[in-house]
């Protein structure tokens, strides 16, 4: 890590932020097919002996018109962190994401009249007092995912 790097995060860590609902709670199911766009960066602002700040940018476009979600969401993400490169890990995450969710198909559950675009918003914020959670489960998973979807994505 040097002050002034920049990368982009990829692969798994990119995979479950956008298609396990971490940037909305509350949404169906992202497939792979419907991810049009996901970009996040991590920056190096300033580092001290072992510790370094970051800083996260990203935005995301997703589409899908699957049996379990008929919707749209284009969002943009920013956020800091403290990586502590002597105990590989985060002394703290703050992230927060806002975007626009479009429903084509509106459930009874999920909206009352007729009102197809909504502002969504999020905060993760990674708490130091309490052991880190590795494998964190879509939300709803327990109570809302269907059954054939959590076995396309329990790979």
């Amino acid at each position: 890590l040097k002050n002034g790097a920049t990368e982009q995060i990829k692969g798994q860590a990119l995979n479950h932020l956008v298609r396990d609902n971490h940037l909305m709670l509350g949404c169906p199911p992202w497939n792979d097919e419907s991810i049009k766009e996901a970009r996040l960066q991590v920056k190096v602002t300033a580092e001290k002996g072992d510790l370094y700040q970051l800083r996260y940018e990203g935005s995301f476009h997703l589409d899908s018109d699957s049996k379990w979600n008929k919707s749209a969401y284009r969002g943009k993400l920013l956020g800091k962190a403290t990586w502590d490169a002597s105990k590989k890990r985060f002394q703290s995450i703050q992230w927060v994401s806002l975007g626009e969710r479009n429903q084509r198909e509106l459930r009874r559950n999920e909206t009352r009249g007729n009102v197809h675009v909504t502002k969504v918003g999020s905060v993760f914020e990674l708490d130091p007092m309490l052991p880190n959670d590795h494998g964190i489960t879509p939300h709803r998973w327990k109570y809302g995912y269907p059954r054939e979807m959590k076995a396309l994505i329990s790979r």
